[in-house]
């Protein structure tokens, strides 16, 4: 147990993710306070983020293979996350729907008795829109940009990396859809009311990072026809391709490589793909691929969207530190909803999930890796797009910066706790 203790929490990407928080939140901070930067420009910043690197990373999300082969693999990795999402955004929507008929001797409650501490605003943040925010917070972690590059780094070098990663993608996709659309209607604003239907459905039409995530959605999809996913074909009759070392003759091909081109494959099973600078067939390493895995088909496409993408956790840290700045820093450490949302996100969620896996791991219906993987995404701190949303649309923005904090301070601890334990637990 102390050698996996201290191979996680050694781990440099870890580090590098922890320090680069930690400095980006702190600069934000000093930057304002100094008086360097203006605590107006938040906006600004946020408007960059939810209108140029928030669709890129709606879109890569879906630039990866489906078969229907991993779908089935991976069905029990959907149906959780699709029923632990909807359980929680179900349970926000019932606090929505009754918030307004909140008693009024709870919204008079004296100051410092239970349920006037439980009512209180916190630096004018309103306490329906803090449980709401909450809500969502709790909801949507920093899967992507946290959870899949420690797994990553910790798989490393072992044959477990790329079920680790798979894992954690293919928890994500149910993820993205509850929050580019439910949660993209809480953490804005939005009222769900008749008379509000029309504007509600022509701000969603119209969002780039909606539009976009749907689009994606239905392209992804589209690789279970067996023509546009990763396939194999026997050629009615093999034939003769020119290569480096002459004419070979190749029995069959696959889809999709490079440019979408056809890769073809010999008697000893080497790979082939045709090289437009040479003008003839070269060996190539490339396993085939679903068309929408755009890092093998048009990898240029997926080096532009991931640059674009990589800006918003740095620019979202940096914000919730500028957010930070308006008032003392004591107050992140005080503020008692902070804390609660912290114990909430990274030690009983994280907690409840593992007991859930560790039943169906124990019934033969997820692995190990699988397991950890899973708990790992659960106690990741905030995610950098809600968060984003909650700071750009003044939804309790102080508790959104302080919860955002505090939680990735403490991830830093609990991530490698929960590996270990998770690690014991699954064994």
């Amino acid at each position: 147990m102390s050698s996996v203790f201290k191979a996680t929490i050694t781990n440099s990407n870890l580090i590098g993710i922890c320090v680069a928080s930690i400095l980006l939140i702190s600069l934000g901070f000093l930057f304002v306070k100094k008086r360097i930067f203006n605590k107006t420009w938040i906006p600004a910043f946020s408007k960059l983020v939810l209108e140029v690197s928030l669709p890129a990373i709606a879109f890569r999300g879906f630039m990866s293979s489906m078969t229907i082969e991993l779908l089935k693999q991976q069905a029990w990795i959907i149906l959780i996350s699709f029923v632990m999402h909807g359980v929680l955004c179900f349970l926000a929507w019932i606090w929505s729907k009754f918030q307004h008929k909140i008693p009024a001797f709870i919204k008079n409650a004296n100051s410092n008795s239970v349920l006037g501490t439980l009512s209180a605003k916190t630096d004018g943040d309103i306490p329906q829109q803090r449980v709401m925010v909450m809500f969502m917070l709790l909801v949507f972690g920093m899967t992507t940009t946290f959870g899949l590059p420690v797994l990553a780094e910790f798989y490393k070098g072992t044959p477990h990396q790329s079920n680790a990663i798979i894992s954690a993608s293919i928890y994500n996709f149910p993820q993205r859809i509850f929050l580019y659309t439910y949660g993209f209607i809480v953490l804005t604003g939005m009222k769900s009311s008749k008379q509000n239907f029309k504007k509600n459905m022509k701000v969603m039409l119209t969002n780039p990072t909606l539009l976009i995530t749907f689009f994606g959605f239905v392209l992804w999809l589209l690789q279970l026809i067996p023509s546009l996913g990763a396939h194999e074909v026997m050629l009615n009759k093999p034939i003769n391709i020119a290569t480096q070392n002459g004419e070979i003759v190749v029995e069959k091909y696959a889809n999709y490589g490079l440019w979408f081109q056809r890769i073809y494959i010999d008697q000893n099973n080497e790979r082939y793909i045709y090289n437009f600078a040479q003008n003839l067939y070269t060996k190539t390493n490339l396993a085939p691929s679903g068309y929408m895995n755009f890092s093998t088909t048009i990898p240029f496409v997926f080096n532009v969207a991931n640059m674009i993408a990589a800006i918003c956790t740095p620019i979202v840290w940096f914000s919730v530190g500028m957010k930070m700045g308006e008032s003392k820093l004591k107050h992140v450490f005080s503020d008692k909803w902070a804390w609660i949302y912290t114990i909430i996100k990274i030690i009983v969620m994280p907690a409840i999930i593992l007991g859930i896996l560790k039943a169906l791991n124990n019934s033969g219906h997820i692995d190990k890796i699988t397991g950890l993987s899973i708990v790992v995404i659960f106690s990741t701190p905030p995610g950098a797009v809600p968060t984003s949303l909650s700071l750009s649309h003044n939804q309790a923005p102080h508790f959104t910066a302080r919860a955002s904090a505090l939680s990735t301070l403490a991830s830093i601890i609990f991530i490698p706790t929960w590996i270990v334990i998770s690690e014991v637990t699954f064994t």
